[in-house]
């Protein structure tokens, strides 16, 4: 029971209100519930379950908060396997079970500026993370670098827009942007940057988290990664998301994504090969 009361999480039953395809391969979903949007902070997110009687849909997903406004929570999600595939059918009115806010979000205290770096479905946090850091700082200085495979792939690029950030796009094949990793981006900005205070955010694959971390620690810059995981239970019961960080002292250990993350300082992960 100790695991439990480490993370104040709430299980409610919603409806939903809308289910959307965004992009080639994902989803946008939204639903009204009063208590957790109340709470949710940038980064956190929920464990999400369709409730049906089949066996194969019996465990939660989790999905970070997309964007929080007033009581109603949108998520963003991509059809990888069953589960999702059967998300993305559910219509208006279908019930969800779902459980949160867990986790631990980004920090957003003190005065920078902020590079945010999106892979892939690595985008999902970051429209609710811009929004709030909008409202704190100067917009034009909140840098969104979003990654993806194709231009296909891309979505939500027009929230960014909205906020009046500065949006810039890469795609590995060159259909849209600059044609490579998005971490490309991030080393432009970095040195054009150089000597300003600066925060990098990135969510996405872990050979781009990997990269984002050194080319922080490189500039002398603070970096937050949200590390993706499969996850059973969220509140660190079932320690199937268990990763390796490294303590200041350079002790290594496991820790859970779900309940010590997903957020971490990139200077403490340790990546394959490190």
């Amino acid at each position: 029971m100790q695991l439990l009361r480490r993370v104040s999480v709430h299980c409610r039953r919603v409806k939903l209100l809308f289910n959307e395809k965004v992009s080639e391969k994902h989803f946008r979903l939204g639903f009204d519930c009063e208590e957790i949007a109340r709470e949710a902070r940038p980064g956190q997110f929920l464990m999400v379950r369709l409730m049906e009687p089949s066996w194969e849909y019996l465990l939660s997903r989790p999905f970070s908060f997309c964007m929080v406004q007033g009581s109603r929570i949108e998520l963003l999600f991509e059809v990888v396997g069953k589960g999702t595939r059967r998300l993305s059918q559910a219509r208006e009115g279908a019930s969800l079970e779902i459980l949160g806010p867990v986790g631990k979000g980004f920090d957003l205290s003190g005065e920078f500026e902020a590079i945010l770096v999106g892979g892939g479905m690595g985008i999902a946090p970051l429209p609710f993370l811009a929004s709030e850091l909008a409202r704190m700082f100067r917009p034009e200085d909140i840098a969104v670098l979003l990654g993806a495979k194709t231009t296909a792939a891309l979505c939500l690029e027009e929230r960014f827009v909205s906020l009046g950030t500065t949006v810039r796009i890469s795609t590995d094949d060159g259909s849209r942007g600059h044609k490579g990793p998005v971490t490309d981006l991030l080393a432009e900005e970095l040195k054009s940057r150089r000597n300003r205070p600066l925060t990098v955010y990135a969510c996405g694959p872990k050979p781009m988290l990997k990269t984002v971390s050194r080319l922080a620690q490189n500039y002398g810059v603070a970096s937050q990664v949200s590390v993706e995981e499969r996850m059973a239970c969220g509140v660190g019961a079932c320690m199937s998301c268990a990763c390796k960080v490294r303590d200041k002292d350079g002790t290594e250990r496991f820790r859970t994504v779900c309940v010590d993350g997903p957020v971490f300082s990139g200077a403490e992960l340790v990546f394959d090969e490190d």
